[in-house]
């Protein structure tokens, strides 16, 4: 099934059979929608603007760092973005953070249950994540917006 926003960030991704979007929420570093799974699932999908060094993805791998014992991996991408970096915990959960003209897009996902179900999952919503129109996060970005969605 699948999710299109329909907010002013216009973006969308594949949900896998079994998923639905459950909230959004907004907070100071963005907007955060979350998807619930079969099994005790769920990814949450934050958006914000990001400046500095952290544009880089080693600069936020060692950001992302702090959260403990990890192995990158070097083969995921957030739809066709390559400024993506993504690490996975030993607890079995992971985050992806992409930075696309001038956006960064976290996608965080944990399991209570079957961690390769739920690994197969987010490899389909990461394959099929569409980004939204460049002027609009140009828009977006000059108005200082961070309620996009």
């Amino acid at each position: 099934m699948k999710y299109q926003c329909d907010g002013q960030l216009k973006f969308s991704l594949e949900l896998p059979e079994g998923w639905k979007f459950s909230r959004s929420v907004r907070s100071e570093e963005g907007d955060v929608i979350y998807f619930q799974g079969e099994h005790d699932s769920d990814v949450a999908l934050q958006i914000g603007i990001i400046a500095g060094p952290n544009t880089q993805p080693d600069a936020r791998e060692r950001y992302l760092s702090r959260y403990g014992s990890y192995t990158r991996v070097a083969d995921r991408t957030l739809g066709d973005e390559s400024n993506s970096v993504c690490l996975e915990y030993a607890n079995g959960e992971g985050i992806l953070s992409a930075v696309r003209d001038g956006i960064q897009y976290s996608m965080e996902w944990r399991t209570a249950g079957n961690r390769d179900l739920l690994d197969s999952s987010v490899q389909q919503m990461l394959r099929s994540f569409s980004f939204p129109d460049k002027q609009e996060v140009q828009k977006m970005i000059a108005r200082k917006s961070n309620h996009w969605l």
